[in-house]
């Protein structure tokens, strides 16, 4: 995996980190643009710390070391702080450690315990934090809804029954009359087998694809 700045204009992008085969569970830049945080396991272990880089990818220091694992959550509006989840108190935890100049000032605090494993959406300009909570399991429904109005018609229904527990990332093609989402045949496991349907929603008929990837969304 690497590390890499698209340019939105021209869609160019440069190498700044070759990461290997690991995969961040998220890379984070500060607010004026120094530097990138991100989790990544060290050597051969399977938990992750906090490391920091500066946006150009040099200078790569580890900015939170545990035994535990951690993964970020994100930067502080004002920069001067660095959020991320860890399980070193025995359960998942909101934790934060100051940064200045790309250091460490200080023992990580405790924001929030026992926050469970969440995934971060993201941090407002006030300072709220916005994040999802789940696990591995995932299915799709449909609702009617009028759009006029603003209101929904009835209550959602299963719109998927094979594979229940498994199904995600639906999406619908611009005319509505295809809708595609990946089918994951063993969902509780990271290391899932996952295929790409694609239903045709007059007759109802659904075709299948499996794209020669690790992982896709």
């Amino acid at each position: 995996l690497r590390s890499s700045p698209v340019a939105v204009a021209s869609g160019s992008f440069r190498v700044l980190k070759d990461l290997g085969t690991q995969t961040p569970t998220r890379t984070s830049l500060s607010a004026d643009g120094r530097f990138i945080v991100y989790d990544y396991p060290p050597d051969d272990s399977t938990s992750h710390d906090i490391y920091l880089m500066a946006a150009d990818g040099s200078g790569s220091t580890r900015l939170v070391e545990s035994p535990a694992n951690d993964y970020v959550l994100g930067w502080t509006p004002t920069g001067t702080r660095v959020l991320f989840a860890s399980d070193r108190a025995g359960n998942w935890g909101a934790w934060t450690v100051a940064v200045q100049n790309g250091k460490a000032q200080g023992a990580p605090t405790l924001v929030k315990p026992d926050v469970g494993r969440i995934s971060a959406v993201g941090i407002a300009r006030d300072g709220a934090f916005y994040f999802g909570i789940g696990g591995w399991f995932f299915d799709i429904y449909a609702q009617d809804v009028d759009l006029d109005q603003g209101k929904s018609l009835g209550d959602a229904t299963l719109a998927v029954q094979r594979f229940v527990g498994g199904n995600l990332s639906l999406s619908w093609s611009p005319d509505g009359q295809y809708l595609t989402y990946i089918s994951r045949r063993n969902p509780g496991a990271r290391a899932a087998s996952d295929v790409l349907r694609i239903r045709t929603v007059k007759t109802g008929a659904e075709r299948e694809l499996v794209p020669e990837l690790n992982r896709f969304y």
